[in-house]
């Protein structure tokens, strides 16, 4: 084609046909800032090939991310996966549009772990627009990662001063930004994510991409209806998780109705968790798998309403019935639901648990028994307001072989056989149904054994706190100083 045949060819086009590509990508860009059309990049380059090599030729025209609930799930994580490829590294401005609370969390989830390339979040929510900057988080820290995600699951009854106050947000652990759906006060210097929710139902795995979370704290409402299935599956999407703490409430009726629907998930690097005033604390036990876990923070988990007994008869293992000595800590249907979780997951991964905190959450004899018998890394133990028996404080003591045949010498084999070898601190606060008597003979004899043992095999316990026993009286303190010294504490 000769010059004038190109340059009549040229004229004969459309002016926009004819602008230079720097040009058509600055319009293309505009074009993005109509937040109400999210896939104005796609639209743009399906026009023809030169604006599609055009829209694709430049990042800037991919850094808008529109995210809407009136689509599929599914396609908004597509669309927001070609987003974070096609704008490169350049920091993305986030718009949300929303008619439910629930859909927040399951939309944000495959952009969560490149928050350090947010520079805005719009989120548009029953009328009501929140704008959030991030220049904060993203200046300066281009190695910045999601890592702490904390939740309050909210309902309708306006106590939000109260759930605060009894589970308090761990604010100087937050950065900043902070999502609400409700109004609040922005938290000081915090440095992850803390989303205030008034969502009754966390988001399923089908709706979620995998989170690099390393600690995830929900707090729930007191007129939240816990739905152990739904935690559990939002916990499957966080293989990443190394901290898990729970904060909720005991409600009426049948709270683990879908036990047996809840899936078994794999946390391979939790290593703390709590479980504070759930009455799902079974369920949550004994539907994880977490090999590396070393503390267990178990608080306020007893609940007082009757679970029906033929629901757990259904699930009682093998000869795992009653109580054979009829010797419960407190009630029967509290008692179980946590020892059988317990036993669950000691069964299912055997974790390496350190330190066992139990705050008004109590556990049978026989199971307590069957914990202590397999809890051979246990260093602390903390027990509070329990009502267990004196059956469960003498398993501390060194417990004699069964009777055999005897040496020549008419020594019996076998030594003295040790539960929680490894155990250094015990605290037993205001467990009233232990005898003065019975604390002072099981330590005694166990203080005794281990202060004389040589090697790594057992630990020598260095602080025993007795606080609010009724029955551990005086006499009784006269009668443990002398073999603890100062490592016994009484207030």
């Amino acid at each position: 084609m000769t010059l004038d045949a190109y340059q009549a060819h040229v004229s004969s086009l459309p002016i926009v046909d004819r602008l230079p590509p720097e040009l058509l990508i600055e319009i293309f860009v505009c074009c993005t800032e109509n937040l109400t059309d999210g896939l104005v990049p796609l639209a743009l380059g399906a026009v023809c090939h030169y604006w599609r090599a055009a829209s694709l030729a430049s990042p800037r025209v991919w850094q808008r991310l529109v995210l809407s609930e009136r689509r599929k799930v599914e396609a908004s994580h597509a669309q927001a996966r070609l987003w974070l490829v096609r704008s490169g590294q350049l920091p993305l401005y986030v718009h949300v549009n929303l008619d439910s609370r629930d859909f927040l969390l399951p939309l944000l989830s495959p952009i969560l772990p490149y928050i350090h390339r947010w520079r805005t979040f719009d989120m548009t929510l029953e009328e009501a627009d929140e704008h959030f900057d991030f220049a904060p988080l993203v200046d300066g820290a281009t190695g910045a990662r999601l890592e702490h995600l904390q939740m309050i699951i909210r309902g309708t009854s306006g106590l939000d001063a109260f759930i605060e106050h009894l589970h308090p947000l761990e604010r100087p652990d937050i950065d900043r930004p902070s999502f609400s759906a409700l109004p609040s006060g922005e938290p000081d210097e915090p440095r992850g994510i803390f989303m205030r929710t008034a969502v009754l139902t966390l988001p399923s795995r089908a709706q979620l991409s995998v989170l690099p979370l390393t600690k995830l704290t929900i707090s729930e409402s007191v007129d939240v209806l816990t739905n152990a299935s739904q935690v559990l599956e939002f916990l499957s999407v966080l293989p990443m998780l190394e901290q898990f703490i729970f904060y909720s409430f005991p409600h009426d009726g049948n709270p683990e109705d879908d036990v047996c629907r809840a899936p078994v998930v794999s946390l391979p690097r939790l290593q703390m968790l709590v479980l504070r005033g759930t009455c799902v604390v079974r369920t949550i036990l004994s539907h994880i798998d977490a090999p590396s876990l070393r503390e267990l923070y178990l608080e306020h988990t007893n609940i007082d309403f009757p679970i029906q007994r033929d629901h757990y008869a259904s699930l009682e293992e093998e000869g795992d019935s009653e109580d054979e000595a009829y010797d419960f800590s407190q009630s029967p249907w509290s008692d179980r639901a946590t020892g059988m979780g317990l036993r669950q997951l000691i069964k299912r991964c055997n974790p390496p648990l350190q330190v066992l905190e139990m705050d008004y959450a109590d556990m049978r004899t026989k199971d307590f028994e069957w914990c202590f018998d397999r809890l051979e890394h246990l260093k602390e133990f903390r027990i509070v307001a329990s009502d267990m028996s004196n059956t469960v404080v003498n398993l501390l003591a060194p417990q004699q072989p069964r009777p055999m045949s005897c040496r020549p010498d008419g020594t019996r084999h076998g030594e003295p056989r040790l539960r929680l070898p490894k155990l250094t601190m015990l605290g037993l606060w205001n467990c009233q149904r232990l005898s003065g008597d019975a604390i002072v003979r099981a330590l005694c004899r166990r203080v005794q054994y281990t202060d004389h043992l040589s090697g790594d095999e057992f630990s020598r316990l260095s602080d025993v706190a007795i606080v609010g026993c009724q029955d551990f009286r005086v006499q009784h303190v006269l009668e443990l100083s002398p073999v603890l010294g100062g490592r016994l504490r009484i207030s």
